[in-house]
């Protein structure tokens, strides 16, 4: 595992831990299991405690203690690290809920840009919403747009689903439909991604979002822009 309790100190490395923690397939359960409760109920504020209890009980852990030292943190303080949840005290007990998107009369359209200097960046956790593109300047024609459905993943996780999406069509010997020099671009996309992970030198995640709803957690080193509609097109 990709632990970074060794190097965590200090105020913000929950987030950092968050980050990690988002990385293994684990809590990628354990969040399906909280975004699965809220399908059921969309627009409710939730107790934090009971819906832990909850999920302990439908991902088969003994007891809340069991799950909170799987997430190595406790559910409440995994809920507010991860960017769309919204939480409240609500008469001493803590409540949250999810965000919804908002109407397409309330978008706000943005750029942000999130410089990665070392592999610990690629633990932040991003909110990839299903509207924006992210390019890697560094990597030439190189575009990620999301699937049907708003991602909340680790940078580190985001590439590595490109990187498997993008290998299914440059399998030898399988009737793909691209001719050899697309197979060949395709490849050395995914060989430049691969390159990536280890973070050699800096690279740049650009994100470009009409609807303004992507996110970063933690947010500390984002820069923001108004994006401008020829920025997408």
């Amino acid at each position: 595992g990709k632990g970074l309790s060794s190097q965590s100190s200090g105020g913000g490395s929950f987030l950092d831990s968050v980050g990690v923690d988002l990385g293994h397939q684990e809590m990628q359960h354990i969040l399906g299991e909280v975004e699965q409760i809220f399908e059921s109920q969309p627009s409710s504020w939730l107790p934090v405690e009971s819906v832990g209890k909850l999920v302990a009980f439908n991902t088969g852990y003994e007891d809340e203690e069991e799950l909170d030292s799987t997430l190595n943190m406790t559910f409440a303080t995994f809920i507010k690290g991860l960017p769309h949840f919204t939480t409240k005290t609500e008469k001493g007990r803590l409540m949250f809920c999810m965000k919804k998107e908002p109407p397409q009369t309330q978008w706000t359209p943005k750029k942000m840009v999130y410089k990665i200097n070392t592999t610990q960046d690629l633990w932040t956790v991003f909110m990839m919403s299903k509207h924006c593109v992210v390019r890697i300047p560094e990597l030439d024609d190189f575009e990620l747009r999301p699937f049907r459905n708003t991602r909340v993943d680790t940078i580190y996780n985001h590439i590595g689903h490109a990187i498997f999406n993008l290998g299914n069509y440059v399998k030898p010997g399988e009737g793909c439909p691209y001719n050899m020099t697309i197979k060949e671009k395709i490849a050395s996309t995914v060989y430049g991604l691969n390159l990536l992970l280890d973070v050699p030198k800096p690279f740049t995640w650009e994100v470009y979002d009409p609807s303004g709803i992507s996110e970063f957690k933690p947010n500390k080193n984002v820069q923001t822009f108004p994006m401008q509609r020829s920025d997408i097109d």
